[in-house]
């Protein structure tokens, strides 16, 4: 899992971008990576934020437990977090020059 999210990291396409906004919305570990990644990529990231923000991805096809979702206070708040890091002008969740 931990390579396959490093290579969609790597990505620079579009449907990179959209496949890591998708992934904060589920219950992939803590390691933030996704988060992160998103993050990286700035301000051209905002709209898909935007996005997923309120509603849940749809998969074509397949069907995922509930359970896989992050509770919404957790979505919301990395959805915020990663949003106001992105207005700052940081570069990850670590990156927070008041600490």
């Amino acid at each position: 899992m931990s390579k396959l999210l490093y290579d969609l990291a790597r990505s620079k396409a579009r449907p990179a971008d959209e496949a890591l906004v998708v992934l904060m919305c589920f219950n992939i570990g803590e390691s933030q990576e996704e988060e992160d990644a998103v993050i990286s990529r700035g301000k051209r990231m905002l709209p898909l934020l935007r996005k997923y923000q309120f509603s849940l991805p749809a998969f074509p096809d397949r069907e995922y437990p509930k359970s896989m979702l992050n509770p919404n206070e957790i979505k919301r708040e990395k959805f915020h977090g990663a949003t106001q890091a992105i207005h700052e002008g940081l570069r990850g969740t670590w990156d927070d020059p008041k600490e």
